[in-house]
């Protein structure tokens, strides 16, 4: 007789297996518990995390290295290009290569790294709030080893402006269509409220 096997339960979750779990609780199980995963990769995935790489390495080339910002803006995007890597996109894609290099360019005229009033927030000297992960102990327990389950994350940048202090949460689309504002679920990132 073959002892049945308990598949291990993350020890930390997020917002992405939180999603995952409410939208299919099937495919919680088999991503998360039994680690199964998708044979492909995702150009949407893929071209959003060279775009953060381009971004952070943009940002702390200006504010932690003090380069100028036209070098600061050439070293991110010298690290899109390394992150893309060769990635076969699919021929329709709007994530080319090249149209992130120019989404990177088309960023940093809207707002400038001199001008822009949102600014990554300064912890200590030369310690700046870009691409920095968290985690929080939760207030119940990990359903194994009885210890706190732990909720992690990475936020993109906190940012001050004007005095507050904002979670500036960076995205990629393909277009800004009728829908777009649709696709923005809760996900435990953002709270919408009415007044």
């Amino acid at each position: 007789m073959t002892a049945l096997v308990r598949p291990a339960f993350p020890e930390t979750i997020d917002s992405t297996i939180l999603k995952t779990f409410r939208s299919c609780p099937r495919k919680f199980e088999l991503e998360y518990l039994h680690h199964w995963k998708s044979k492909g990769s995702s150009i949407h995935l893929h071209a959003g995390q060279a775009f953060a790489s381009a971004l952070e390495e943009t940002r702390r080339s200006f504010f932690e290295n003090g380069l100028d910002s036209a070098t600061a803006l050439e070293r991110g995007g010298a690290a899109l290009i390394a992150a893309y890597g060769t990635f076969d996109e699919p021929h329709t894609s709007a994530k080319t290569l090249d149209r992130m290099l120019g989404a990177l360019v088309y960023y940093f005229d809207q707002w400038p790294l001199d001008t822009d009033p949102l600014r990554p927030y300064e912890w200590a000297p030369g310690k700046w709030g870009i691409e920095f992960s968290f985690a929080s102990p939760l207030p119940f327990d990990h359903p194994v080893t009885g210890d706190p389950l732990i909720y992690t994350g990475r936020s993109d940048m906190l940012a001050e402006m004007n005095g507050g202090l904002y979670i500036e949460d960076d995205k990629t689309t393909s277009s800004l269509g009728a829908q777009w504002v649709n696709q923005w679920d809760m996900r435990s990132q953002f709270r919408s409220e009415e007044h």
